[in-house]
């Protein structure tokens, strides 16, 4: 889909453009919390955060992909997921 495919649709159409709008926003804050933990959190409460913010997501990533949101290696990752003692 084309950007000028998608602003046909929502043109005249106020509710739309309303949920695109707030879905924006979401992302938006979404993407600087997650930037502003990489200045205030080390690596281990970034991860706690993540263990929290989403309980479920963990299993169903590979841990590089993890490793890689919480930008550290994936050794690291280990490392603090033995620490924590979440993994033996």
């Amino acid at each position: 889909m084309k950007i000028e495919d998608f602003e046909r649709i929502v043109d005249g159409n106020y509710e739309l453009l309303l949920f695109y709008k707030k879905m924006i926003d979401n992302v938006l804050v979404e993407k600087e919390e997650h930037a502003n933990s990489f200045k205030l959190l080390n690596s281990s409460d970034r991860y706690k955060q993540f263990l929290t913010k989403y309980p479920d997501l963990e299993k169903r990533l590979k841990q590089c992909q993890l490793a890689s949101y919480l930008g550290i290696t994936p050794v690291s990752l280990s490392r603090i997921r033995k620490k924590s003692n979440l993994i033996k």
